[in-house]
């Protein structure tokens, strides 16, 4: 079992799908999209897509809310919306959740 550091770690290989899901909340909004065209130019194949959500707004829990349009303003990708989901934070605050993919066209 191995365990991977976004921070720290590179990945290696290319792949048809990333999927990166509730955790980027987590990471400034121009750190993310300098992480994201990495894998997008050297990880991700051809009609390759990379799985994600954003919260709709930073709270104390979700210290960073990203868009769509940040995280894809130089890679140029297919944005497809799979879903958007109403959750609730441990404050009982109500949050909407929307879950993305970038496609490598």
């Amino acid at each position: 079992l191995s365990t991977f550091n976004f921070e720290d770690d590179e990945i290696s290989g290319s792949y048809d799908v990333i999927v990166i899901c509730n955790w980027i909340h987590k990471f400034q909004p121009d750190y993310l999209r300098q992480k994201f065209e990495k894998m997008y130019k050297f990880n991700l194949n051809h009609e390759g897509e990379i799985i994600f959500d954003i919260i709709e707004r930073a709270t104390p829990f979700h210290p960073y809310a990203h868009s769509v349009e940040n995280l894809n303003s130089l890679i140029h990708a297919q944005v497809t919306e799979i879903g958007r989901y109403i959750i609730k934070n441990s404050n009982f605050e109500i949050l909407h959740r929307q879950v993305l993919s970038l496609k490598k066209i």
